[in-house]
């Protein structure tokens, strides 16, 4: 005789431990995640939870080796959250899915099935996936990320005026010749959103953390960085002379 279980039991069966490269569930949405190459199991591991931009995919950037093999080369656990019909929703007003809550989810089922290593969790993205990192470094902070690691994006106009969560690092990346999230902000969609750009946002960031106006440059390499030395934490903007993306 065939048994017809109810859905909330099949559901909880469904459940097992997430694993390498594959669909894990939480909450209002799914994430992968990504092991460093050559790793025992057992030692703690540093994460890095980074967000695509509009349109993208976990599944886009872990095709990319030029997206996992670094971090899997620093033995970092890559755990690529999907954002809701493609994007994030991270504009004032939008009543769509708690993003935040989303992210914290996601961080509290990878720290069940791997032993993530909770005083060193960095919090990124790209492009739209970028405003979702500044929210959730703004809103949360210190109480669960070690840094912010926005690349090529930033906070929609009106930016905050003040940060829940403690200060944490952060380390804003972007392109002098970016014409789809410009440097200097100032492109405009429907409903009024505006991008800001991003010294606004760095500027936003310093004043949360409490920075002062010494600066120093970095050695340049692939990017060229200014760092702000009075600061609680550290700050810094990187610039390179491509558009939205590197290549």
């Amino acid at each position: 005789m065939r048994v017809l279980l109810p859905l909330p039991l099949l559901l909880l069966l469904g459940c097992g431990p997430c694993e390498d490269g594959a669909s894990c569930a939480v909450d209002d949405g799914v994430f992968f995640a990504y092991e460093p190459a050559g790793w025992d199991g057992q030692t703690p591991l540093p994460a890095l939870i980074f967000a695509h931009g509009w349109g993208g995919s976990p599944e886009g950037y872990a095709a990319k080796s030029s997206v996992r093999d670094p971090f899997s080369d620093a033995g970092v656990l890559l755990i690529l959250p999907e954002g809701a019909g493609g994007g994030w929703d991270v504009m004032e007003g939008r009543q769509g899915r708690d993003e935040v809550a989303f992210i914290e989810s996601v961080l509290d089922r990878a720290a069940e099935d791997w032993p993530v290593d909770t005083d060193r969790v960095t919090v990124g993205g790209f492009s739209l996936g970028a405003s979702l990192a500044y929210k959730v470094g703004c809103e949360v902070g210190a109480a669960r990320f070690a840094a912010v690691a926005p690349m090529s994006g930033g906070y929609w106009s009106p930016m905050p005026t003040e940060c829940a969560g403690g200060p944490v690092p952060l380390r804003h990346v972007h392109g002098l010749a970016d014409d789809t999230w410009p440097y200097d902000g100032g492109r405009s969609f429907g409903d009024g959103f505006t991008q800001t750009g991003a010294e606004q946002n760095v500027e936003m960031w310093r004043d949360h953390v409490g920075c002062g106006d010494a600066i120093e440059s970095l050695p340049p390499d692939v990017e060229t960085c200014t760092r702000w030395t009075e600061c609680g934490v550290d700050v810094q903007l990187c610039t390179h002379e491509k558009g939205h993306t590197r290549v």
